[in-house]
């Protein structure tokens, strides 16, 4: 009898997760770690021999309910499972497999940090009551009908990778604050970018890749150049627009508010009214 995949499901970008039931007898078999994978044994007993990258991660460790088991990826897995007793029922084990791009995702988002000099450390038959936790979250989620939707999801995969990132990796990962600012020719790009694309939804995202920056450390090191975060810049320099058509020309206030990039005339002249102090009409007639 084969190993046996009881459930599987995959979550876009963020991890495939499977429940397998393996047959009371000795298996072996060998793994190449794409993503880090994530194996919380949820029945049954087995002693496991295991081998990674040729070194010796453990040898005869029982596996059982309440363990984790942790793989980062690009490594190299040989199993040896054994059965304790043959008289009792499968072992069952779910493993989640975890994007690296997403773990990378929230490493930079977070911690601003390169992910080559990161590296997560390989455990086996540990005991972490969070990560079983978040991982059975998980699974119940796919398993009922309640289903709270992908938020949800994606918030305890956050949380997993976090916790990961504080207990299990070759380098403490702390939130800094970033000194210094931008380089002149940085912040330079950044503002010609806005000056030629502000009619547009410019999003965060695209300014920090212009910077070549994660979020974080983009908007603070903007914040501490400018003294304006990067979102407020941009209404800045659209209601700064918006003023020279008031003066220079008969535009009325909506198509004034569709050329400086706001669809909506309402939220323009709310807008407005918060860096000016009045409303269009009222400074235009001024």
């Amino acid at each position: 009898m084969p190993i046996e995949n009881i459930f599987s499901e995959k979550n876009h970008n963020r991890f495939i997760l499977d429940h397998y039931a393996f047959p009371n007898k000795i298996i072996e078999f060998q793994q190449q770690a794409v993503n880090h994978i994530i194996g919380l044994p949820i029945k049954g007993q087995t002693v496991v021999t295991s081998t990674l990258n040729d070194e010796a991660l453990c040898n005869k460790e029982t596996m059982k309910g309440g363990d984790i088991v942790l793989i980062p990826n690009m490594r190299e897995i040989s199993w040896c499972s054994k059965p304790i007793n043959k008289a009792e029922s499968n072992f069952e084990c779910i493993t989640l497999y975890l994007s690296v791009i997403k773990f990378n995702q929230v490493l930079l988002e977070t911690f601003d940090r390169d992910p080559v000099s990161i590296e997560l450390l390989p455990k086996f038959a540990a005991q972490d009551g969070l990560i079983r936790e978040i991982v059975l979250n998980i699974y119940r989620q796919y398993k009922q009908e309640n289903y709270f939707g992908v938020a949800y999801i994606d918030g305890l995969v956050n949380t997993m990778i976090l916790h990961l990132l504080s207990h299990y990796c070759s380098a403490t990962c702390r939130v800094k604050n970033p000194k210094g600012k931008l380089s002149p020719v940085i912040l330079r790009k950044i503002c010609e970018y806005v000056e030629e694309n502000y009619r547009k939804n410019i999003s965060l995202d695209e300014l920090a890749s212009l910077a070549c920056m994660s979020k974080y450390h983009f908007s603070r090191l903007f914040e501490q150049s400018m003294g304006i975060a990067p979102h407020k810049y941009l209404m800045m320099y659209r209601i700064e627009k918006a003023k020279h058509l008031l003066i220079s020309t008969t535009l009325n206030i909506e198509a004034i508010a569709l050329d400086v990039g706001y669809e909506s005339v309402n939220h323009f002249r709310n807008i407005f009214r918060r860096f000016v102090g009045v409303n269009p009409k009222t400074y235009r007639n001024s």
